[in-house]
């Protein structure tokens, strides 16, 4: 486990959680902005999503998940690697 593959899994984490809450209070104020306030359960249970969605990035995150990989580590171009050719009949009924 390299550091800065933690330490962007952590920035891609609190991104995500950002998001997610900037959309969740969208959501609750916007409500009560158009004059139709939510119940009293409603946003705690908004809330309680967006947390419980970031502690699973957390231990995921914790067991080797790594939400900027595609980005950083590991990202070759297509033509590094070997490539395959499969040999195939001649093209019949044009």
């Amino acid at each position: 486990m390299s550091l800065e593959g933690l330490l962007i899994g952590l920035l891609f984490i609190v991104l995500y959680a950002l998001v997610a809450s900037l959309i969740v209070w969208c959501i609750i104020y916007g409500a009560q902005y158009f004059g139709f306030p939510l119940p009293h359960p409603i946003p705690r249970i908004l809330w309680a999503i967006v947390g419980v969605i970031v502690l699973i990035m957390l231990v995921s995150l914790l067991f080797g998940w790594r939400p900027g990989i595609p980005f950083r580590v590991h990202a070759a171009p297509v033509t590094s690697g070997t490539v395959v050719t499969l040999s195939t009949g001649a093209a019949q009924y044009l």
